[in-house]
């Protein structure tokens, strides 16, 4: 029976030794955890710490027009910074000339449109034909002047996102946000880009996107009312000169 029960006493105090190992070998690899995961936030927050949040107005070419600075930045002019820790509030195509094709256009439907059409017809149609063309006018210019969300070096970044991408086109690091891409047609990185429209030569993003919409929109009710007018006039010039025959 001694001999027993010494056994037994040597096999629970093996068990007791076993479990104490494991417990040490287990608090010991959350402290390596707990440990590795505090390098790695303090090396992120390094790293955005490095970043520098202003921009930098050295590394880019910059031609100064009515007292504007414009800025390159791939195919884009950049201006309209309120101070040196913001992104820029506007940019414009290197083929701004394009935009004046746009433009002149708009001038020509407005010019025929109230000296043939509308004004032979009642006041309150022409008001409200020249009414849809200012807002297209307006949100035309907003939507290829306002920056969609252009990536720059140096710029102000989100601190709760520690994850970095880099862009081998454009050369540089900047934080990853959803959607980040690299736009072949401006040579620029566009946050949130959804597609870029060669029509209007600019990235659309969820910042500009219902203007985007908001142009189409406007379009398509300038075409229907100009449209359904000039038949109203032409059937009505049809019932005069058929009158007249009569």
């Amino acid at each position: 029976m001694e001999k027993i029960n010494h056994e037994n006493e040597v096999k629970n105090n093996h068990k007791i030794e076993q479990n104490e190992n494991i417990q040490f070998i287990s608090e010991r690899n959350t402290n390596n955890i707990l440990n590795i995961q505090t390098n790695q936030n303090s090396l992120n927050n390094n790293n955005i710490e490095n970043i520098s949040y202003s921009f930098d107005h050295t590394k880019y070419k910059k031609t100064r027009l009515l007292g504007i600075n414009f800025y390159h930045i791939g195919n884009l002019y950049v201006f309209g910074f309120l101070n040196n820790n913001s992104d820029p509030l506007f940019c414009i195509d290197r083929q701004w000339y394009f935009h004046l094709i746009i433009y002149s256009i708009e001038f020509l439907i407005f010019y025929f449109g109230n000296k043939y059409l509308y004004s032979n017809l009642e006041s309150y149609k022409q008001i409200i034909f020249n009414l849809l063309l200012i807002i297209f006018f307006f949100i035309y210019t907003a939507l290829v002047t306002i920056n969609p969300g252009i990536v720059i070096k140096n710029q102000k970044i989100n601190k709760q996102s520690m994850e970095f991408i880099y862009c081998r086109k454009c050369k540089m690091y900047s934080l990853a946000e959803r959607n980040t891409q690299h736009c072949y047609d401006c040579e620029v990185c566009v946050k949130k880009l959804d597609h870029h429209c060669s029509v209007v030569r600019r990235c659309i993003t969820n910042k500009n996107f219902w203007l985007f919409v908001g142009m189409i929109v406007g379009f398509i009710l300038i075409y229907i009312y100009s449209l359904i007018n000039l038949v109203i006039y032409l059937l009505g010039s049809y019932k005069k000169l058929k009158n007249k025959k009569y």
